[in-house]
């Protein structure tokens, strides 16, 4: 019977040699007492990562193994697993080993986590507070030193030091102490005893280098690092060793000798590879070395780590400083100087951030504390006086010049900045005093000379403006830059031809001298020749891709000419040139969306947030790209996201107001127009925005005193006569408002009169309604949006053959004007001709979230009989436009 189990039971050969193998193998298998045994050795030798995998089988094998436990505990502290230390710490405790130097263990595990209320409720208590152990006293003088009770923390040192007087712990242990309560004196001398009594102490010497760090004796300090570290043993715990190499590294970038730093920066990635304190440390020598977008990545990865640290919110600030990520910068300065991180260096470089975003009342207030602390060097004192001119307080500024001067009379900068005051109090002479008086450096050279060029004209003496420039090239021959500041000077005084000599003559020494290459520019925009403005334009941007006042001057020129399309290679050589700079990015999306190319406006602003995910200009461009796609909920919410973030910014309030008057929030619109006049009270453009409103409010007598007080302090203007015929045709009184608007065009002739005229004269006289947009187009034949408003009227007015001839020459080949698109392919299908799903198609490409566009191509391909993608397409119409009945009645019919 046995035999036939087995034979129904046989295994195959090869199962028969694995089963033998294993369990030879597990015949093999140490127990867990020799895994202990070797952990032991291992640990006895300070091979701690060998320790621990022997460790963890014998646990395995056996987890109520106190002796593992305890041996574990001690290896992953030795290997800075903190966590893990303490668990297995208290595994021990609870297996029984109820010893004091197993709760000395667990107590250091909290405390190196920076748990010392953990280790004073869990620990202390089940530690004797007279006891004659030196270890034990220290760790007790740590947790409340930790916690801040320093006098029982001194206590408890001294009480370790009458043991043992010997003792590194206890000796650096009231070193703090004493440093602490503002003894320096014993402070020093409980450190030097550490060192001298304990010479081959590594914690000791480490002491010594934080001490000497906290007097600024940084070369002292970095030797007293080294020393620790060349006295480290292989026993010497990894989370010394690792501290050891930060503090190293640190000092050596105080002292600017990066290249040493870097050595220990990556010993310590060696040593813990997941420590924050590695990312911290790279950011900080990549921003030492000027890596500023590597000091950015690093920082923020820290920062996500441990978003608390002030020290990495000071530091990212210094970096987004450095790359002119202003508003960044002052986001993160102004966390660190809340806390008083990093001190007067952080305040003063959060003034002057906030000096560079025009914020000049926010950065008297980040100086104030630090003039009220004596603070007040001639650095100091010139930002005062900065941030005085900027809030407009001339006398104010000049006092605080003048005693930056006085701190520092040999400080070229200083006087600069007094004669800046002077200049803006209208001082010239005093001015000119001064500047005669700054010596000729050449680091202020040519601020020197530029003021004082700018000090003779404004005081009228162009003879001495002019002798100023002739001396600077007589003494600088060969510079280009002389000749180009003698270009601008005879640019600004409408000397052209001398100008351009002097241009020519600074691009013969430098081919890429970018002032005179703009200012030949300049000069060919001022005479209206575009070809040659075209030229000296790209020839910039030839010589410097990112140069924005080019850029600007190109994104004027070429969409007029028809070639919107070239701006696209010069933006993307500006975004290579400076890949993180805002304001490449920025103007791309504003000349996208002035040319209502909003879908690219929209990607340029995605990409752009990469970099300033929190920059207000880039919402604000986001917002009227979202406007002009159709999703005009969403573009609202970034305008007031926008404005909420910067309140101050006229022209998103402007941006805020247009777009709630569009969507009929007059109410919303009114409160945001205020907000532009009570910021600038001359700005047209909120009283325009104000009268809107009101007007649409059936506040239209108040609109009227809102013109007449402006009236009263401006003067009548062609944009207030219009604005008062706004008035009157809402109130329907056409031919008062044609009064009005014909006024206006007597001052003055341009697009915004044009339309009112067209619109008065729809109204009174219909038969005149053409005929100022035909004047106007006579005398701007490449106006694309006046000839599509001209297509529109002569549309309305059922002119539609002479209406088709204008959106044909409006779409041509490469064109990008959706609207002449849209409204092209309707006539095309109301009239039965081939090409209107393909010129609807197009028109939804450029614009595909239009509702009306969508509208069109689906109602046209219906009418063509292609049902189920009209439906579709009329579908995401109503979605798009859910408020547009005459959508619904297409979809409706569809259905």
């Amino acid at each position: 019977m046995g035999v036939k189990i087995l034979e129904n039971f046989r295994f195959p050969m090869r199962a028969t040699l694995i089963l033998a193998c294993a369990w030879t193998l597990v015949a093999c298998q140490p127990s867990a007492e020799e895994r202990l045994a070797r952990a032991e050795n291992y640990f006895a030798n300070a091979e701690y990562r060998a320790a621990v995998i022997e460790l963890k089988n014998a646990i395995r094998a056996d987890a109520q193994n106190a002796e593992a436990r305890l041996l574990f505990a001690r290896s992953a502290y030795k290997l800075a697993d903190l966590a893990t230390a303490e668990i297995e710490f208290v595994r021990a405790l609870e297996l029984g080993i109820d010893r004091p130097d197993v709760w000395l263990g667990y107590g250091r595990s909290l405390l190196e986590q920076g748990r010392a209320a953990v280790a004073l409720e869990r620990v202390v208590p089940n530690l004797n507070a007279d006891s004659d152990d030196v270890a034990t006293l220290v760790f007790l003088g740590d947790v409340f030193s930790a916690l801040g009770n320093l006098a029982d923390a001194d206590a408890y040192y001294r009480q370790a030091l009458t043991i043992d007087a010997a003792s590194d712990t206890a000796l650096i242990g009231a070193a703090v102490i004493a440093e602490a309560s503002g003894d320096s004196v014993t402070a020093r001398k409980f450190a030097n005893q550490a060192v001298e009594l304990n010479p081959e102490s590594a914690l000791a010497w480490r002491a010594m280098g934080n001490q000497l760090r906290l007097r600024r004796n940084l070369d002292a300090a970095a030797n007293a690092y080294a020393r620790a570290i060349s006295v480290e043993t292989p026993t010497t715990p990894l989370a010394q060793q690792f501290l050891a190499r930060a503090n190293q590294a640190s000092v050596l970038m105080d002292l600017r000798r990066f290249d040493e730093a870097k050595v220990q920066v990556d010993e310590l990635a060696g040593l813990l590879p997941r420590h924050p304190l590695n990312y911290f440390l790279r950011g900080r020598l990549a921003y030492g070395l000027g890596e500023y977008d590597v000091a950015q990545l690093e920082l923020q990865q820290y920062l996500a780590m441990i978003p608390s640290d002030m020290r990495g919110q000071a530091m990212l600030g210094a970096v987004n400083f450095s790359q002119n990520y202003f508003r960044q910068a002052e986001a993160y300065l102004q966390r660190a100087a809340r806390q008083n991180i990093g001190g007067e260096t952080t305040r003063r470089l959060l003034a002057e951030t906030q000096l560079r975003l025009r914020k000049p009342g926010d950065a008297m207030e980040s100086l104030r504390l630090l003039e009220q602390d004596g603070s007040a060097d001639a650095a100091l004192l010139g930002m005062l006086g900065r941030a005085q001119i900027g809030m407009g307080n001339t006398d104010a500024a000049i006092s605080y010049f003048e005693q930056s001067v006085a701190a520092d009379p040999t400080n070229p900068a200083a006087q600069l900045s007094l004669a800046t005051g002077l200049l803006a109090a209208q001082q010239y002479d005093r001015a000119i005093e001064v500047l005669e008086g700054v010596p000729e450096q050449v680091d202020s050279k040519y601020n020197r000379v530029t003021l004082l060029i700018a000090a003779h004209l404004q005081n009228g003496d162009r003879a001495a403006a002019i002798a100023v420039s002739d001396n600077l090239i007589s003494e600088n021959p060969n510079d280009a830059a002389a000749y180009s500041v003698a270009g601008v000077l005879r640019h600004s005084i409408g000397e052209a031809d001398a100008a351009r000599v002097r241009f020519e003559d600074a691009i013969g020494l430098d081919p890429e001298n970018i002032a005179a290459l703009y200012g030949l520019a300049r000069l060919a925009l001022d005479r209206s020749d575009v070809v040659d403005t075209e030229k000296w334009l790209l020839a910039t941007l030839d010589a410097d891709p990112a140069f924005v006042p080019a850029l600007i001057s190109l994104s004027d020129i070429l969409p007029r000419a028809g070639r919107y399309s070239e701006l696209r290679s010069r933006f993307d050589a500006a975004i290579e040139a400076a890949p993180r700079a805002l304001a490449p990015r920025l103007l791309q999306a504003r000349v996208a969306i002035v040319n209502q190319n909003f879908a690219e406006a929209l990607d340029v602003v995605i990409a752009a947030k990469e970099f300033h995910a929190d920059e207000a200009k880039l919402m604000h461009a986001e917002g009227l790209a979202l406007v002009g796609t159709g999703q005009t909920e969403s573009g609202l919410r970034a305008l007031a996201n926008a404005a909420l973030d910067d309140p101050d910014d006229v022209n998103i309030r402007y941006s805020l107001a247009q777009t709630r008057i569009q969507v009929r929030d007059f109410h919303g619109a009114l409160s945001a127009a205020e907000r532009v006049r009570k910021l600038r009270p001359g700005d047209a453009r909120g009283l325009a925005l104000q009268v809107d409103a009101l007007a649409n409010l059936d506040r239209r007598d108040e609109a009227r005193e809102v013109l007449a007080d402006f009236w009263a302090s401006q003067a009548e203007s062609a944009l207030t006569l219009t604005l008062a015929g706004d008035v009157e045709m809402m109130d329907d009184d056409p031919l008062q408002a044609l009064g009005f608007y014909e006024k206006a065009a007597e001052l003055r002739w341009d697009r915004t009169v044009v339309m009112r005229l067209v619109r008065a004269y729809q109204a009174t006289t219909p038969a005149a309604a053409a005929e100022p947009i035909e004047r106007w187009l006579s005398e701007h034949p490449d106006d694309t949006p006046m000839r599509r408003a001209y297509a529109q009227l002569l549309e309305s007015q059922g002119n539609t053959s002479a209406a088709v001839a204008e959106y044909e020459q409006l779409t041509g080949e490469g064109s990008n004007d959706a609207i002449a698109l849209n409204n092209l392919a309707w006539q095309y299908a109301e009239e039965g001709r081939d090409g209107a799903v393909e010129l609807a198609q197009r028109a939804h490409e450029i614009l595909p979230n239009n509702g009306s566009i969508s509208d069109t191509l689906g109602w046209i391909l219906y009418r063509q009989g292609d049902v189920s993608k009209a439906l579709e397409t009329l579908r995401k119409a109503r979605q798009q436009s859910p408020n547009d009945p005459e959508i619904r009645f297409h979809l409706a019919t569809v259905l």
